[in-house]
């Protein structure tokens, strides 16, 4: 009986050994999985930042030039502006001085 008795118990350490290191690798493929999902969602933040980047200045340009568009377009509609900016068109002709 003694015999049986010691296998029983080395039967029964080397269960606890076996679900002990299952668990043990459980645990590491877990934070294997972690680390990846995280390097995928810190490319994938990355990416994006570089998109706003982009899209930023883009809209930037655009702010800009169609600023200056709508500016000079107002500009040169007000009368006589033409005028003010590029001189009168025939170098003979004054205004009417106001006396």
């Amino acid at each position: 009986m003694t015999s049986s008795a010691g296998e029983s118990g080395t039967g029964r350490l080397q269960r606890r050994l076996v679900r002990t290191m299952s668990r043990v690798c459980e645990s590491l493929e877990r934070g294997e999985r972690r680390l990846k999902r995280d390097d995928v969602v810190a490319s994938n933040r990355i990416a994006w930042q570089y998109v706003s980047l982009v899209a930023d200045r883009l809209l930037l340009l655009v702010f800009t030039v169609g600023t200056v568009a709508i500016t000079l377009a107002v500009l040169f509609h007000a009368p006589l502006s033409r005028y003010f900016i590029f001189g009168y068109p025939d170098t003979d002709y004054k205004p009417a001085a106001s006396d």
